[in-house]
């Protein structure tokens, strides 16, 4: 019961209890960069920026906004439980489109299924449709529509 341990990842030695019922927690703060100055670490690169080794970065995609930790060996790892949906609740500033009576938010892929036609379409930011790959969804039953 009741024991500290310690992991090492990449740069961060991560301080742990070991608590009576089986959890355990590691504190964020009181993990330790090992990664001394000087040493020959490789910094982390990713969408063309360069982070530095023992770090911690943060950066977006899309509506996913990622807290990323830098390794000495230039590797990273972006836990999901620390990614954040920077979307949620924002209105679109982008302009909507409607297509067959539907509408659908601007800056997002829909499907239009029409008979045996299945279609991917984009709905850009100015509410323009571009659609491309036309699908014969009938084909294995000799229906052309």
């Amino acid at each position: 019961p009741y024991s500290d341990f310690s992991y090492t990842e990449g740069c961060l030695k991560h301080k742990c209890h070991c608590h009576c019922n089986g959890t355990y927690s590691c504190p964020a703060e009181n993990a330790e960069n090992i990664c001394p100055e000087g040493k020959n670490c490789t910094d982390c690169v990713l969408k063309g920026n360069s982070y530095r080794a023992g770090a911690k970065f943060q950066y977006i995609e899309g509506c996913a906004q990622y807290d990323c930790d830098c390794f000495c060996d230039g590797s990273f790892h972006c836990p999901p439980s620390r990614t954040v949906d920077v979307c949620r609740d924002k209105p679109n500033p982008c302009t909507q489109c409607e297509y067959g009576g539907m509408k659908y938010p601007g800056n997002a892929k829909f499907v239009v299924k029409e008979k045996c036609s299945q279609v991917e379409c984009f709905c850009d930011c100015q509410g323009k449709i571009t659609c491309r790959g036309a699908i014969n969804t009938c084909a294995d039953r000799g229906d052309l529509g």
